[in-house]
């Protein structure tokens, strides 16, 4: 089949920005288009129509027209309502993906306590991860929650520009006192 090149431009607007967009005719087919068809445009340039009822029988796809249409980068293909393959730039400036440096990094802090022992006094610390941008924390009294011994942090983390309250249970070593939360584990409290 021969390739149909010529350039007819129509303008649409993106749906979100406003903004209008070119829309050009690479390919005049002229294709009738049938209903139930979904029609789309391969990667070798020609044109596709698959069966878009749903139901339970499987989704059959043909070959309606080899248009040999060569396709640029960043351009998106379609069937138009005449049935001629057009092309439209596709907008990229979208929000870019966070890389593994930049994504949100939790908060640490150390729930350091005493245990008292026949033995004596035990020293115990815990790494606990907080929101990344966290304010007002209080602790509780320890207590017997869901069968387990502990304390609940209650903290206000920030999310998406708003701070909500959020809770989070700790389980501890029986019995627990001198509790408090701290940004580095003092000396004493280190495991030897």
């Amino acid at each position: 089949m021969a390739m149909y090149m010529f350039a007819q431009i129509n303008l649409y607007t993106n749906s979100k920005t406003g903004i209008p967009m070119a829309s050009r005719k690479v390919a005049r087919l002229g294709l009738k288009k049938e209903p139930g068809f979904l029609y789309f445009v391969d990667r070798n340039g020609d044109v596709w129509a698959v069966n878009s009822i749903k139901s339970n029988i499987e989704k059959e796809k043909k070959l309606v027209a080899k248009a040999g249409v060569q396709k640029k980068e960043n351009c998106l293909y379609y069937l138009d309502t005449d049935g001629d393959v057009c092309e439209v730039q596709m907008n990229r400036s979208g929000k870019q993906k966070k890389s593994k440096e930049e994504l949100a990094k939790p908060t640490v802090k150390y729930l350091v306590y005493e245990q008292m022992q026949k033995t004596g006094r035990i020293y115990r610390s815990k790494k606990i991860l907080l929101a990344q941008r966290s304010r007002d924390i209080s602790i509780t009294i320890p207590k017997v929650e869901n069968g387990k011994y502990g304390i609940t942090i209650n903290y206000q983390a920030k999310n998406r520009g708003m701070y909500s309250q959020t809770a989070k249970f700790i389980a501890l070593a029986k019995p627990a006192s001198n509790i408090r939360i701290v940004n580095k584990i003092p000396r004493k409290y280190l495991n030897k």
